[in-house]
């Protein structure tokens, strides 16, 4: 019991929170929020283009042995490849098509050369110079906004 103003005793007890209180815990689940809602998107893009990464090099892996069985001659189809090196899906577990074009633009292409061109470097991963490679693959990942941005190549 509380003794009031004037030495009465008083049984009304406040309880609660005060506005700056609520107001404080609704600032600080608002900054939590906005970083879940930012980092979760990049997180699941990268562990996506690291899969498409994975792929190219298991598609890699099944050229290479190809060539092994085959007189040095590389597969030119993606069901070449998949002979050897089994399944190749992309993120969305859909299977990966050729293209022509040295520079795939949807994230279910997939550019095969068994002609002499090689990867520059990996600051620029789409993009080739003549060099005497035997093989490349290039894939298309996530966020490619030019012909060289977002693009994975390997090549021997």
């Amino acid at each position: 019991m509380l003794k009031g103003s004037k030495g009465k005793v008083s049984s009304k007890i406040q309880q609660g929170f005060t506005i700056i209180e609520v107001i404080i815990v609704l600032v600080i689940a608002a900054i939590i929020m906005l970083a879940v809602f930012l980092v979760v998107p990049q997180l699941q893009r990268t562990q996506r283009n690291n899969r498409t990464q994975t792929v190219a090099r298991q598609a890699f892996a099944g050229a290479e042995q190809y060539a092994a069985n085959n007189n040095g001659s590389y597969p030119t189809t993606i069901a070449e490849i998949e002979a050897i090196s089994g399944s190749l899906k992309n993120a969305s577990n859909t299977q990966y098509t050729i293209v022509t074009a040295a520079y795939p633009t949807s994230v279910s292409t997939m550019y095969v050369s068994s002609a002499a061109a090689a990867c520059t470097s990996a600051s620029s991963p789409g993009t080739f110079t003549s060099s005497g490679t035997k093989f490349a693959i290039v894939i298309a990942q996530e966020n490619n906004t030019s012909a060289t941005d977002g693009k994975f190549c390997i090549s021997n």
